[in-house]
């Protein structure tokens, strides 16, 4: 193997297991394509009973002097095609003692599906195997062990009461041992969703099929989940009659959890690299959105995703995707900010939620939702773009398998780097957007401006131009009539260079270089037809900034006058902090959106070429403001800085 493909397989293995290396209770490493240790923990290096520093570089049959052949086989065999080997028991002797490891062997995959190396999950298990010969050989020793070590014990009777069961079972589950004994145990322990384990106890134990070996999932008092690997043993009476089982179970809550987490942070930046991918490619909105949408609905193993927009009106799909090729809840669906869902939760709060049942959500309409669509369960988590509530991504399941514990807050750190993708494909969106209005823009106004001029002074100075001819001939013949169209003449250009002065003004007011910005915007306040209440602080603003300032007054007080039905408008100008500020506030019936007039995108526009932001805040009744914020490259002259 090249020094720059193990360099590889170091950087791809350290993401995913320098988290988890630190704390694991269970062996873990990495093994390079010739079988040599380039990631090892101190669990594993303690149980090979060899310093971690000397495991890197070498073999595992090195370190491992006595690894069985045949798990060596299997190894090289993963390598080759890359098939797990789960749950493998080795055998081999350390020390004089016979040593038991069960291990789980992964394949580590680049992007290309190739294998790079074996991921290593593996726990030395040899003191419960010799706890399982100490209960055969001896029913005495059995007790002194199962009363001292940290693995479960417990007998059951034909009808599934506990008999006997040591204090490990206590410690993990929350009980007092006393409580436990005669209790039934899948009454106390078999979670909701397995309630079926209890049909084949009694069969299995009598018809001597109970598993030697099984794993299962145990409800702790507090309502918390277990796992445990069980060795279970049927117990006889003298006569050979089953009457009971005993199992021994070894906690491996921590291992599956680790191996998950595993699985889950290789499959979480899979679906990551696969979402930055379509967004580098400058897509559609629409093409991200279901793209964000399939992939965390294919990660979370969900039957149902969406991507929702938090609109100031409603709750807007924007993207959705179903396990069965049809969206449950398609794009373009509308929900109200009242409810109870998940995602309404997410909306309110601004964290995490889950809904794990029908019987949990109170509003009646979210319930009519979850019933015809199927829902069973759901989780949601807040997309924030720009330190803003932009939306939230919801994924629902329609089995009656809920969502793990965490979920929820695993799926809000997807968000969190979807939002991301999501903020530079609305960033190009925007900019896309923003240059062909731009353009359009430009176009209008020279077309408007030829047009001023071809129908206003144009024709006034083609007129004067005639009307000089004719006195030009008028005086050898008529001095008095050629006086009068000299007068005529002289009101025509008047008229002329008044329109002239009108155009002037429509690119950039005299008045505002000329006087500056407060005088500008007294002349808007007395030309308005309400009355306005106009501060504005005494300083000197940069040129571009003064301009947007005009701009942005003129036609917030235009658009109050046409369609605000207002009493009173309120202007101001101000500086806070760094930025300067301009509000334009009036009482009519609000419901302006930048999204229903060119004059406030245009606007947005001109702001967002200063760096700076429009805000709106017009809810229907409640009148309308229009704040414009700006950054100041530099303090302007006069500044009075102020908290927001």
């Amino acid at each position: 193997m090249t020094h720059a493909t193990t360099s590889r397989l170091l950087s791809e293995s350290a993401t995913i297991l320098e988290t988890i290396l630190a704390t694991a209770p269970v062996g873990l490493g990495v093994l390079d394509r010739e079988l040599r240790f380039v990631r090892v923990n101190e669990a594993l290096a303690r149980g090979n009973g060899v310093p971690r520093e000397e495991h890197l570089g070498r073999t595992i049959m090195e370190v491992w002097s006595t690894i069985p052949p045949s798990l060596v086989d299997r190894l090289r065999e993963l390598m080759n095609h890359g098939e797990a080997v789960i749950d493998d028991l080795a055998v081999s002797e350390h020390d004089g003692r016979c040593r038991y490891v069960r291990g789980s062997y992964y394949p580590v995959l680049d992007d290309a599906g190739e294998v790079l190396g074996i991921g290593v999950v593996v726990s030395d298990i040899t003191e419960r195997t010799v706890a399982e010969d100490a209960l055969r050989s001896s029913e005495r020793r059995l007790r002194e062990l199962l009363e001292n070590v940290q693995l479960v014990a417990v007998s059951l009777d034909l009808d599934g009461r506990i008999t006997y069961c040591n204090p490990y079972l206590a410690e993990v589950t929350g009980w007092g041992r006393e409580e436990l004994l005669g209790r039934d145990w899948y009454e106390t322990f078999t979670p909701p969703e397995r309630e079926s384990h209890r049909e084949w106890f009694l069969p299995a134990v009598v018809a001597e099929r109970m598993p030697a070996h099984s794993e299962s999932t145990i409800r702790t008092r507090g309502g918390g989940r277990r796992i445990l690997w069980w060795n279970n043993t049927v117990i006889r009476d003298p006569d050979g009659r089953p009457v009971g089982a005993t199992s021994l179970g070894e906690d491996v809550t921590e291992r599956r959890r680790a191996e998950h987490a595993l699985e889950m942070l290789a499959a979480e930046q899979t679906a990551l690299r696969r979402v930055a991918t379509v967004v580098a490619g400058e897509p559609t909105q629409e093409l991200l959105f279901e793209t964000v949408s399939t992939e965390v609905g294919r990660l979370f193993g969900a039957q149902s995703s969406n991507l929702i927009r938090n609109d100031s009106e409603a709750l807007l799909v924007i993207g959705g995707w179903g396990e069965a090729g049809e969206c449950l809840i398609a794009p373009g669906t509308i929900f109200a900010h009242d409810g109870d869902s998940a995602t309404h939760r997410v909306m309110r709060t601004q964290r995490p939620a889950r809904v794990d049942s029908l019987a949990e959500i109170d509003d009646a309409s979210t319930k009519d939702v979850w019933l015809e669509r199927g829902f069973r369960s759901a989780i949601a988590a807040p997309v924030l773009v720009e330190g803003r509530l932009w939306g939230a991504i919801s994924v629902a399941k329609t089995t009656d398998e809920v969502f793990p514990e965490g979920a929820e807050d695993r799926l809000a750190d997807f968000a969190a780097l979807a939002a991301q993708a999501i903020a530079n494909a609305q960033s190009h969106e925007e900019v896309r957007a923003s240059r062909a209005r731009i353009v359009e823009a430009a176009d209008d106004a020279r077309r408007r401006f030829e047009r001023n001029l071809h129908d206003g002074a144009q024709q006034r100075l083609v007129s004067l131009s005639l009307q000089l001819r004719l006195a030009q001939e008028r005086i050898p013949v008529d001095p008095a009539a050629a006086e009068t169209i000299l007068s005529n003449a002289r009101e025509e250009l008047a008229l002329g260079l008044e329109e002239l002065r009108e155009l002037a003004r429509g690119l950039h007011p005299a008045v505002l270089t000329d006087r500056g910005l407060a005088p500008a915007l007294e002349l808007l306040a007395a030309r308005a037809p309400l009355e306005v209440q106009l501060t504005v602080e005494e300083l000197v603003l940069p040129g571009a900034i003064e301009a947007a300032a005009y701009y942005v007054v003129c036609e917030a007080l235009t658009n109050v006058a046409k369609y605000a039905s207002a009493s009173a408008a309120r202007v101001g100008v101000r500086v806070v902090g760094g930025d300067a500020v301009i509000e334009v506030a009036d009482d009519g019936v609000g419901g302006a959106q930048t999204a229903h007039g060119s004059g406030l995108r245009g606007l947005g526009d001109r702001i967002d070429a200063l760096g700076g932001r429009l805000e709106i805040e017009s809810a229907p009744g409640a009148g309308t403001c229009i704040r414009a914020i700006v950054p100041l490259a530099s303090p302007p002259h006069g500044l009075v800085r102020d908290p927001i």
